[in-house]
């Protein structure tokens, strides 16, 4: 099942990263990763990351997606950043995040930033039945009958050279949420209404972003997602998850097989899952 290259692909960049480190009391011989050699999966996954790390081709997404060590972020950013500090010439952008602590009570990954003064409901999909629809993050927060702005710093020592910025989310008012950029409020370059993004190309690269939604009494608008690309070649590393959350709670998220192919309008490549595999059927 396709789900399993992404466990076997997280399980060899860890341990790959793991031994540059010089721990004498663990024993690196005895590491043995056992896998069929034989999959077409696997095999595509190992001709493209010769693709990317030898000849610099391409890019490589890898998704991540999980419950609270994953929405806390310790374990995903330690990979990411050593991942890509062991390959420097090969960052990709920081992809998709979601601004967890833009509402109350809901913890953030510490690789970036988040502040939002004005109130936001929080949904996610480990909720019985959750209130707003869902994509890709499991999560969302909606902003209501006020201006919101919501504040995002990468606090990485990598460089992401973020160029473009894709907001997921909706409105049944058509809001269009804008970028505050240098004391300037920027539109949307394209929107997708279809696949509810709102995409927004920059001049020069930011480390931080501030989304401004512009509602009104009565008006709301829905943030799903955010994405930070820029278009490079190199290795991705996505990190989507939800405190509490299992299979069965994504499986809620009415959305999350429509964003999941967000990477391949972007240029790049990703594992894509389906449902009927998650399911089991």
């Amino acid at each position: 099942m396709r789900y399993l290259l992404m466990l076997t692909i997280l399980w060899t960049i860890s341990l790959t990263l793991t031994a540059q480190t010089d721990y004498p009391f663990i024993q690196y011989n005895k590491n043995h990763l056992v896998y069929d050699t034989e999959s077409p999966y696997m095999q595509h996954f190992a001709h493209k990351w010769q693709r990317v790390v030898e000849n610099h081709q391409g890019s490589l997404n890898i998704v991540h997606i999980g419950s609270s060590h994953v929405q806390g972020g310790t374990f995903p950013n330690a990979v990411r950043c050593n991942l890509l500090t062991y390959l420097p010439d090969l960052v990709g952008d920081r992809g998709m995040i979601f601004p967890y602590s833009a509402a109350r009570m809901c913890n953030n990954p510490h690789d970036y930033r988040v502040h939002c003064p004005e109130p936001v409901t929080l949904t996610r999909c480990v909720s019985a039945n959750p209130a707003y629809n869902l994509g890709l993050c499991g999560i969302a927060v909606t902003a209501h009958d006020i201006t919101t702005h919501i504040q995002i710093a990468l606090q990485s020592h990598i460089n992401y050279s973020t160029t473009q910025v894709i907001v997921i989310g909706y409105s049944q008012q058509n809001i269009v949420p804008l970028l505050s950029l240098a004391g300037r409020q920027i539109p949307p370059s394209y929107i997708d209404p279809d696949s509810r993004r709102y995409i927004y190309n920059l001049a020069s690269t930011i480390d931080s972003i501030q989304i401004v939604i512009p509602c009104q009494q009565g008006e709301q608008f829905t943030l799903q997602g955010i994405y930070l690309s820029n278009h490079y070649p190199g290795i991705s590393y996505h990190s989507i998850g939800v405190n509490g959350a299992s299979l069965f709670d994504y499986l809620k998220c009415k959305q999350w097989v429509d964003d999941l192919p967000i990477a391949y309008i972007l240029g790049s490549r990703i594992v894509r899952l389906r449902l009927r595999l998650l399911s089991g059927r």
